[in-house]
């Protein structure tokens, strides 16, 4: 699967990703039908918040359902 990934300040790339795994009972796998950037987003773009190391952007948006959930949801 594909993500945008965050490698430092203004540095964003959309790179193939692992696919993600249920790894806890209370784990859910959500499918986007439709995403946003928030002004959250952008203070690691804008080197505002530090980071160590790439960073998947991983937020809930509106449009999301699930697809999997593990057995404790």
């Amino acid at each position: 699967m594909f993500a945008t990934v965050l490698h430092g300040p203004g540095d964003v790339r959309f790179e193939d990703v692992a696919e993600p795994k249920i790894l806890k009972p209370t784990d859910a796998i959500i499918k986007l039908a439709a995403t946003c950037i928030c002004g959250s987003d952008l203070w690691p773009y804008r080197d505002l918040q530090r980071q160590e190391g790439p960073q998947p952007r991983q937020s809930v948006r509106p449009g999301a359902a699930p697809c999997r959930c593990g057995g404790g949801l």
